[in-house]
């Protein structure tokens, strides 16, 4: 049974557990990733800066299925574990269908934040293919936004990931932990480097290099909205220049307030905020870097923990896959509207 959270490796998971947090993860995935920049991802444009950030969709569980699916056993992990080689796999064509399928599911969710770009520079971009005929033609983005327009449509099948909401790990205890912190002075945060619960403060911390896990105090610009800002704007959590070489396998996971070493957290629990991943690209220019960034929406999961009104949120980030093999630049809480 494939694994939507997978690192690289099997976890020992019963098949029960397994469904759930499939489920879950999609659930996160699809529901909470309301708006177009949060599903597609950031906006790329002539003379942007490569790779802004990728998209709910694209991380996961788009990326997930490629490094699920590669061989373990070949060296850069191929075919489909591979960018240079997934398309020799002919899973990669039915495994992209479904990405587009999950697209038009994404539209036909209840809010009205869930449409696509409405920018012209998007709109209007074209690519060229050769047709049944061999001529080349061009398509702009506008043209291919709707599958019935194109001639095709998916099957509707039930979706039982709509039914698998993650929820607290400790219901009832999100406030007062983490609550009305003092430290209202550092605009950048505090990070605690931490194996085991004997941790230790460290100040100035960007860039984090994860090697092991690390755990943040990020400070919220706003501790109330109104109905109306809720309604009109998404809180997200900003990760700034995620630096990394592209030929390397990467996952980290993301946490909000859950400082229990014991257990590790899953993506049923309302605590996991989701996570980063690379799909490697090895080919004749090993080496290359990427630096990105990513986002991730956190409203809903500040309403379920009850911390909406707390001063800061505490971050935890554990390596999963790549440890020390990546850096975040910075770490912040911003509000978008698109």
């Amino acid at each position: 049974m494939v694994d939507l959270d997978f690192a690289g490796e099997e976890e020992e998971l019963s098949k029960n557990d397994l469904i759930k947090s499939n489920l879950s993860l999609m659930y996160r995935q699809m529901v909470r990733n309301r708006t177009a920049t949060l599903f597609h991802g950031s906006a790329y444009r002539a003379g942007d800066k490569p790779s802004p950030g990728q998209g709910a969709i694209e991380n996961n569980p788009h990326t997930a299925i490629h490094r699920w699916v590669g061989d373990q056993r070949q060296p850069y992990k191929e075919d489909m574990g591979n960018f240079y080689s997934a398309g020799r796999d002919p899973l990669f064509y039915a495994h992209h269908s479904n990405i587009d399928r999950l697209w038009n599911i994404w539209k036909s969710l209840p809010g009205k934040k869930r449409c696509d770009f409405p920018d012209t520079d998007w709109l209007d971009s074209s690519f060229l293919f050769y047709d049944e005929n061999a001529d080349l033609v061009r398509v702009k983005v506008r043209d291919a936004l709707e599958t019935t327009t194109l001639g095709y449509d998916y099957q509707r099948v039930d979706l039982p990931w709509l039914r698998y909401k993650p929820t607290p790990r400790r219901p009832g205890q999100g406030r007062g932990r983490h609550g009305h912190s003092h430290d209202h002075g550092r605009g950048r945060g505090r990070a605690v480097a931490a194996e085991t619960n004997n941790a230790a403060i460290i100040h100035n911390i960007y860039p984090i290099v994860l090697d092991k896990l690390v755990r943040i105090e990020v400070p919220r610009p706003k501790k109330y909205r109104t109905r109306l800002e809720k309604e009109e704007e998404e809180e997200v959590l900003v990760f700034q220049n995620i630096q990394l070489n592209r030929d390397v396998a990467v996952k980290f996971d993301v946490y909000i307030n859950d400082e229990d070493d014991e257990t590790p957290t899953r993506p049923e629990d309302s605590e996991f905020a989701g996570s980063f991943t690379n799909l490697p690209h090895n080919n004749h220019h090993p080496g290359v870097k990427l630096d990105t960034n990513m986002t991730l929406p956190i409203s809903d999961l500040l309403e379920d923990l009850d911390v909406e009104g707390d001063d800061n949120i505490v971050v935890t980030l554990v390596p999963k896959e790549g440890k020390g093999l990546v850096s975040i630049g910075n770490i912040k809480i911003d509000y978008i509207r698109d």
